[in-house]
């Protein structure tokens, strides 16, 4: 084996690890594609020019590990659309995921609950809304009374943690059975 190809092994398993310890339990692990630096776009495009100039260049298995290891399926697309069904006892839970590159104000996550065929319930958020939502429970971001970001070492106020932390107790309380926890409420 040649010493370039052993560190380039070494390279893709040490960096599956860290996406599959960063990204949850798959790579898409929230309901948005991550936009793309310009660079990063770069890249990725030269991954789609290299492994398919010529068109038969790789062989079957190797495409699928390609798509696989640097996340094609999703990483770097153009558009991304996603449908996911669940049947639950309220009714039919239908998600889904709308990403465009070109039209970032397009992007959307959804969420219906239809009963017989009426909508129940819909909610809508942008993928702005997505990703501040993550940072957010994430305790990654803090708004400042004037709407500002905070300077990266600044520490949270009191205030902005024990926000954060009944947050989380929402979320908490919403998975259990309604009215088994105190003060169980619908919104706050």
């Amino acid at each position: 084996m040649r010493p370039q190809f052993g560190r380039l092994i070494i390279v893709v398993f040490a960096s599956l690890l860290v996406a599959f310890l960063v990204g949850g339990c798959g790579p898409l692990a929230v309901p948005m594609v991550q936009r793309l630096t310009p660079s990063e776009q770069k890249e990725v495009d030269s991954i789609w020019r290299n492994m398919l100039q010529p068109v038969d260049r790789t062989d079957p298995p190797t495409l699928m590990d390609c798509l696989i290891v640097y996340q094609l399926y999703h990483r770097g697309v153009d558009s991304f659309h996603a449908r996911s069904v669940k049947q639950t006892p309220s009714g039919k839970v239908t998600m889904t995921i709308d990403f465009d590159r070109d039209r970032p104000s397009d992007d959307r996550f959804t969420f219906k609950l239809t009963r017989w065929g009426f909508t129940i319930r819909e909610e809508q958020w942008s993928g702005n809304q997505v990703f501040q939502a993550i940072q957010q429970l994430a305790g990654q971001q803090q708004v400042t009374q004037q709407g500002q970001q905070p300077s990266p070492t600044s520490q949270p106020s009191p205030e902005a943690v024990e926000q954060l932390e009944r947050r989380w107790k929402r979320l908490a309380a919403a998975t259990q059975p309604a009215g088994s926890l105190p003060n169980d409420e619908h919104h706050e």
